[in-house]
């Protein structure tokens, strides 16, 4: 018998013909339609979150799938501690810094050259403009990748430069000309606050 859809309803209970009437405390109490006693409704969380759109000069959003992160194969979708019961040994091949394939995926040489053609598309598109800024968003791998195949680094210290953390951002400035080598300088990385001007005359 379910007394609380037919009989002790919450607006109007039917207290007459409840068999449970006698030892009901809310009867007892003499006001049942007070109860149950319901908590007070929790505040809703308030975040604040910043969202950064680029777009060209029509007002376009720029998007270029060449700048997704890696494709990490059959490991997409797991957590680490499924990826480290059931692919152990990849991972720590990965994790080592090994050009291997993750879950099947892309290796990080094929990671990095398509980033690097994205972006110098990219500046190839902005007609040989001695002074420009190309603003990259994409995710932190894929980042990694790509800078350490701009700076001409051998693949074996790739993993000499940390992981990207979220929201963050590097800096990358390229020489404009052919003299200067490598033409491409990380003037910043991993940062986490507004660039500060930094004078030397180690130029």
């Amino acid at each position: 018998m379910d007394l609380g859809a037919t009989v002790c309803t919450p607006r109007n209970p039917c207290c007459g013909v409840c068999p449970w009437q006698g030892q009901c405390a809310a009867y007892a109490a003499g006001d049942p339609a007070a109860y149950p006693v319901k908590d007070a409704p929790r505040e809703l969380p308030f975040q604040v979150i910043g969202v950064g759109v680029v777009l060209n000069d029509a007002g376009e959003v720029l998007i270029d799938q060449r700048l997704r992160e890696t494709h990490a194969g059959q490991w997409q979708g797991l957590t680490h501690h499924e990826i480290r019961e059931q692919f152990g040994d990849a991972l720590d091949q990965w994790s080592s810094g090994t050009d291997v394939r993750p879950g099947g995926g892309e290796t990080r040489r094929e990671v990095a050259q398509r980033v690097r053609t994205a972006v110098e598309d990219q500046l190839h598109g902005l007609n040989g403009l001695a002074e420009a800024t190309v603003v990259v968003v994409t995710h932190g791998g894929a980042a990694r990748a790509g800078m350490c195949s701009m700076l001409d680094l051998p693949e074996t210290a790739w993993a000499s430069l940390g992981v990207l953390a979220n929201c963050s951002w590097s800096v990358m400035t390229r020489s404009s000309t052919q003299l200067v080598a490598p033409s491409w300088r990380l003037v910043e990385y991993n940062a986490g606050s507004l660039p500060e001007p930094v004078l030397g005359d180690d130029r």
